[in-house]
């Protein structure tokens, strides 16, 4: 059994969110029309799925600079989806608990 604390847990959770949300994201959101026109999905996958990705491989490896680069590699994305007036504002509340987890790791002394 692996031992992770619960912080972790929630970063899993909210990486995996940004992960199932997307899918809905690239090919049926009606709302966000900005990112249609810059080879959607490929860019969406590239500032949502992969940081994801690399954020969940940074909670398993324990080292919070993995963690910030994912942050900031979907920051932009996190930002305008978290404003947005659809079901994908979840997208951008993932990247709060992304930050959120990055503080509450390092507090705990997780190594860089």
């Amino acid at each position: 059994m692996l031992a992770f604390k619960p912080i972790q847990w929630l970063g899993f959770a909210a990486a995996l969110a940004s992960i199932a949300l997307w899918i809905p994201l690239a090919w049926t959101d009606p709302y966000f029309e900005g990112m249609n026109k810059l080879s959607h999905p490929s860019l969406s996958f590239a500032m949502l799925v992969l940081p994801a990705c690399l954020f969940f491989y940074g909670l398993l490896r324990a080292r919070v600079i993995l963690l910030v680069i994912a942050f900031l590699w979907s920051f932009p994305f996190n930002l305008a989806l978290l404003f947005s007036s659809s079901i994908y504002a979840l997208i951008g509340a993932c990247g709060c608990i992304y930050l959120l987890c990055i503080l509450l790791l390092r507090l705990n002394k997780i190594r860089y």
